[in-house]
């Protein structure tokens, strides 16, 4: 599952995974230890509160310094972290040793603060474990038909061995029209890449006049009438870009707009200039 569905609106399923860790830690951290706040005027669950925020700085600071190929010809993407794109390891060994340092300089909170990280990082890690296991995927079988001419489409066929980025979404989704020029430079970028243009529920004919107007030159369009695969993906909400392999198997997923330094990160360097 990548979305949690609100209403007409959907949130992405990682940072709600992330803050309820968060707020279980820290309501953890307020029940369990001593409250009298430190020399800097901090309690435990400040401390915990804190140690996450640091991470989160951490693993975007890490995805940027080990793609800086990418970044680097786009530097205000790196403080977009709307792509979904950060470096796990930086951002636990950042908030581990945020914890472990209070600790050692504040004993009366050591108690409290092992406790509530603990909690809060085994939920965490035992969602977020559950979530990839669930995700390993192969290309769907969903009835999609091409927007030119109506033929029906197999994506498995249409990758051929390649890997490939399958985006579903819609002419009246904002971050869906926001992304476009970033995933059509991408798709220029990566020819080795088969990408493909899922668009969800809507007639032909305003899908062709949207990529008229927009000036848009994308590979391959398909038309997805029943909006199927948002349920098979695991995602109700647009966009929604799924990242295949030359196997075939999901390796990566992210609802809400992408950027092309995002792109290259997940793909590698791009082959063309």
């Amino acid at each position: 599952m990548l979305a949690l569905p609100l209403g007409p609106f959907a949130l992405p399923v990682g940072p709600v995974l992330l803050f309820v860790a968060l707020g279980l830690a820290v309501a953890v951290a307020r029940r369990v230890g001593p409250q009298t706040p430190s020399p800097a005027g901090l309690r435990p669950g400040d401390i915990v509160q804190n140690a996450v925020f640091a991470g989160l700085v951490a693993a975007r600071a890490g995805q940027v310094a080990l793609h800086l190929d990418a970044y680097g010809a786009s530097p205000w993407s790196a403080v977009d972290p709307r792509d979904g794109a950060w470096h796990l390891a930086s951002g636990v060994v950042v908030a581990t040793a945020w914890v472990a340092i209070a600790s050692w300089r504040l004993p009366s909170f050591r108690r409290s603060l092992a406790i509530s990280s603990a909690v809060g990082g085994l939920f965490w890690g035992v969602a977020r474990a559950a979530l990839h296991a669930s995700a390993d995927q192969p290309l769907p079988e969903t009835p999609l038909y091409r927007l030119d001419d109506g033929a029906p489409v197999d994506l498995r066929k249409l990758a051929d061995g390649r890997p490939m980025l399958l985006n579903l979404w819609a002419t009246w989704c904002g971050p869906c029209r926001a992304e476009m020029p970033a995933l059509a430079e991408a798709q220029r970028r990566h020819p080795e890449v088969v990408w493909v243009f899922a668009n969800q529920g809507e007639r032909p004919d305003v899908v062709r006049g949207f990529l008229k107007r927009a000036g848009l030159d994308l590979q391959h369009v398909v038309l997805d009438p029943e909006g199927a695969l948002g349920g098979v993906v695991g995602s109700t909400g647009l966009p929604t870009s799924v990242f295949y392999d030359a196997d075939g198997r999901r390796f990566d997923a992210h609802m809400g707009a992408l950027n092309t330094p995002a792109i290259d990160a997940r793909f590698g360097p791009a082959t063309a200039p």
